[in-house]
C-alpha cells in the first residue's frame, strides 16, 4: 500500500525515521510489552519526494498495533470498572 501526499497526491513518498518512543510512565505502569506495543502504535512519519510536504499517516503495522493498544485499554478500563463496582456492591 503506497503513501499518498495530501499536499500534491505524489506517491514518491518514503518514511522519516523515528526513534521508538516509549513512555517511562507507561512501562512502569504497564510493563516493557505494553509500551512497545504503544509506540508501535503510533502513525509513522512520511515527507513527499515532489513537493517535500511532512506528513503523518498510518500504515498497516501502525493500524494492527493500534487496535492491540485498544483492546488494551478497554480491558483495563473493563477491569478497574468491575473492581470498582465489586467494592461498592459486594455479594457475600
Amino acid at each position: 500500500m503506497a503513501v499518498q501526499c495530501p499536499s500534491c497526491g505524489g506517491s514518491s513518498c518514503e518514511k522519516i525515521e523515528q526513534p521508538l518512543h516509549i513512555p517511562l510512565l507507561l512501562i512502569l505502569l504497564g510493563g516493557f510489552i505494553w509500551g512497545v506495543i504503544y509506540g508501535l502504535s503510533r502513525e509513522p512519519r512520511f515527507r513527499c519526494g515532489a513537493c517535500e510536504h511532512r506528513f503523518f499517516a498510518r500504515t498497516l503495522v501502525s493500524q494492527v498495533f493500534s487496535v492491540i493498544w485498544y483492546l488494551f485499554i478497554t480491558l483495563v478500563l473493563t477491569g478497574f470498572g468491575y473492581a470498582v463496582y465489586s467494592f461498592l456492591f459486594p455479594t457475600g
